[in-house]
């Protein structure tokens, strides 16, 4: 059910605020860097909304994922558009370098399900930047979520003739630091036809310090970590999402 999800993923995340979000990291990301980057990597880019506001101010970026299906709207979602572009497949393939910043956005580093793969995940996007490149990424901070677990969620939005229903789940596992995430996602039609489409997904709950170790391993700085969309608040033990932005060392 992975192709229903992600075609319907843009209607379900329709109320999203990606032109902030990417306003408010870009400006995190100048203001450390010493100005707008020319070149940017979006690591998880998804569907490329995110890659997309980027490009619209002025940026050069490569999008890269792995969900085929993803990437195939991403690219129709900026057909004819110069500036961007999208790669499918692992980071650590990635032939491109010399990126001034890179992003992470939407939970993307809590999809790296161990130690291995959030170290080749973060020493693949060193390896890609200038030195002092600025690398910003947003996360569940597990210390909070370990406290305070998820709860059943369930949200509603319209889109064009459809009402979709999201229901979320979470299953949390203390000992491996994880969530389990069951999306139960209901569609209903002006027409009255229903679609049903089941998603589940696993979210490796890192704790700031954990982050940092492996930030550092990479050969990175950690220069903020903040409550999210909100730079100047320095995130604590109770902050559920925070932002980190690092600098590459060098």
């Amino acid at each position: 059910m992975v192709g229903d999800y992600i075609a319907y993923y843009d209607r379900i995340y329709g109320n999203k605020d990606y032109a902030h979000e990417a306003t408010v990291v870009l400006d995190m990301i100048a203001a450390h860097y010493g100005k707008k980057p020319a070149r940017l990597l979006d690591f998880g880019c998804g569907t490329g909304s995110h890659a997309l506001r980027f490009a619209e101010m002025g940026i050069t970026v490569t999008g890269v994922e792995r969900e085929p299906e993803a990437v195939e709207l991403a690219r129709a979602k900026v057909k004819g558009r110069d500036g961007i572009t999208f790669f499918c497949g692992d980071v650590t393939d990635l032939p491109e370098r010399e990126f001034h910043a890179a992003v992470s956005l939407f939970n993307v580093v809590n999809y790296l399900a161990d130690s291995s793969s959030l170290d080749a995940a973060l020493g693949a996007i060193a390896e890609r930047l200038v030195p002092q490149g600025v690398f910003v990424f947003d996360c569940w901070n597990g210390e909070a979520a370990l406290r305070d677990p998820p709860r059943i969620k369930e949200d509603t939005v319209e889109s064009g003739d459809e009402t979709i229903t999201v229901r979320s789940e979470p299953s949390l596992d203390p000992t491996s630091q994880s969530v389990t995430v069951e999306n139960t996602i209901t569609v209903n039609r002006a027409d009255g036809s229903r679609l049903d489409i089941s998603h589940s997904y696993d979210s490796r709950l890192w704790t700031p310090d954990q982050l940092r170790d492996a930030l550092n391993q990479a050969g990175f700085d950690v220069v903020t970590m903040t409550a999210w969309m909100k730079p100047h608040q320095p995130a604590d033990e109770d902050t559920w999402k925070i932002m980190t932005l690092s600098r590459k060392r060098g």
